[in-house]
């Protein structure tokens, strides 16, 4: 599967982290509204310390993980990378490897805060 040049990133947090209403511009990504949403915008698919930085910002409690990475070969290689830095931050993750998901992700990161656990998605081919 060939990637675009350009990936829209989405980082989407399902509680919200405050009532602001402004609109929050750090680097490649943008908060709107109630900070429930995160916007990111990368050139590459990949993942980086930048980018991890910017998603634990949003994990500010250390709660487990349950990490579901999408795609082939290369997409996993990305999900471990993930991994690896969630671990490094002290966090607890389960993961899942999925080869295809039914509909396919929109986002690269999808991130959603429940009650005892973070859910994140990491699906590097999405578009």
């Amino acid at each position: 599967m060939r990637l675009s040049s350009q990936v829209f990133l989405m980082l989407i947090v399902a509680a919200a982290l405050g009532c602001h209403t402004e609109t929050i511009q750090n680097s490649s990504c943008v908060a709107t509204g109630d900070h429930n949403v995160v916007t990111c915008n990368s050139f590459r698919s990949e993942f980086t310390e930048k980018l991890g930085d910017q998603l634990i910002q949003n994990m500010p409690v250390k709660k487990l993980v349950e990490l579901r990475t999408i795609g082939g070969q290369k997409d996993q290689e990305i999900g471990s990378q993930v991994e690896q830095y969630l671990k490094r931050h002290g966090y607890g993750v389960q993961r899942a490897r999925i080869g295809t998901l039914s509909p396919p992700p929109d986002q690269f990161i999808t991130l959603q805060n429940g009650d005892s656990q973070y859910e994140v998605t990491v699906a590097p081919s999405a578009h």
